[in-house]
């Protein structure tokens, strides 16, 4: 064993007795996230350095799952109220919140989240989620955007929008 670190829980936030702790590698295998029900964190392999964290303080419910995208620039983290943050790798700063309207279709009397989020292999803007209800939907920023908090693209020497996805995320996403 190389190291073996355990995670400081958030101030106010004990330890959940039995919660995953989840891993991944970075596509660069030097980079490593940890993903828990109250945060996720990165940390430089081998030796277990915790360089940033992010909580849950900061989100509507407990984390379900979490991943990079395939080009390891994004982190997609999913919740248990629905909702899906995108946030910068390096920095764990905000890039896109979005909302379960954008992709889960209204039922009162089922309560449905994502339990584990895959990114594309080759497409850094997809990601598809695997649902409670057994359901299976795949998403990626509107065309409009490009990228997941990205703002349009200018066209005809038009000034660029200043909203962004962010901002926005009661925009339905398109989803196969």
């Amino acid at each position: 064993m190389q190291a073996r670190k355990f995670l400081q829980m958030p101030t106010g936030q004990g330890a959940a007795s039995f919660a995953d702790t989840r891993v991944q590698f970075h596509v660069d295998q030097i980079y490593l996230l940890v993903v828990h029900e109250t945060q996720i964190a990165t940390c430089k392999a081998p030796e277990l350095e915790c360089l940033k964290q992010w909580d849950t303080r900061e989100a509507s419910a407990p984390i379900t799952d979490a991943t990079y995208s395939c080009d390891g620039q994004s982190i997609y983290v999913s919740f248990e109220d629905g909702s899906i943050s995108v946030l910068s790798a390096s920095t764990l700063k905000l890039r896109c919140h979005i909302n379960p309207a954008a992709y889960i279709p209204p039922n009162p009397n089922l309560r449905v989240y994502p339990l584990v989020i895959a990114a594309h292999p080759s497409q850094p803007n997809q990601f598809a989620l695997g649902l409670t209800d057994g359901s299976v939907c795949v998403l990626e920023p509107l065309e409009s955007e490009g990228e997941w908090g990205g703002s349009p693209p200018v066209e005809n020497g038009a000034e660029p929008s200043t909203t962004s996805s962010a901002t926005n995320s009661d925009q339905p996403q398109r989803s196969s």
